[in-house]
């Protein structure tokens, strides 16, 4: 709701709504970094997004920049994802092939999106930019599990 409402007020309401789709239907699958309170996770989430937002207006000039960050991150993903959180169960090697498959299947589609449906530099940077934090959350949850 906080988030919305700054939306409203900077008047990214649409920015705001397809970093919401892209980044949270990724993170629900992927898996991310999770803060320990609830005000932790409130101040971090207001950060990032309005950094995906502010890095999608001033440097949409850095689109195919930021298309070459988020192809390379979404080979990790590949590679090493998902990393499944401590407070989640553990999941069998077949369910976790299932949810691999699934977030390959959807970082697909965004990419696509991306890239070949959105003509707008700062609504394709937005796609983009959420995806790439989506996977460099991943990567650095993959190497702390590594070096557990």
């Amino acid at each position: 709701m906080i988030l919305l409402a700054l939306a409203v007020l900077t008047d990214t309401v649409l920015l705001f709504s397809i970093v919401m789709v892209t980044f949270v239907s990724v993170r629900v699958l992927l898996g991310g970094i999770h803060m320990k309170t609830y005000w932790g996770c409130l101040i971090a989430t207001i950060c990032l997004f309005s950094l995906i937002i502010f890095l999608s207006i001033v440097g949409h000039k850095l689109t195919y920049i930021f298309l070459i960050f988020t192809v390379a991150s979404f080979i990790g993903v590949i590679k090493n994802g998902p990393v499944i959180s401590i407070q989640k169960r553990r999941i069998s090697r077949h369910k976790r092939q299932i949810l691999k498959y699934l977030i390959i299947g959807l970082e697909v589609m965004y990419l696509s999106i991306g890239i070949f449906v959105i003509q707008t530099p700062e609504y394709r940077s937005a796609v983009l930019l959420a995806l790439l934090v989506n996977n460099l959350q991943n990567f650095i949850l993959y190497r702390k599990e590594a070096h557990a």
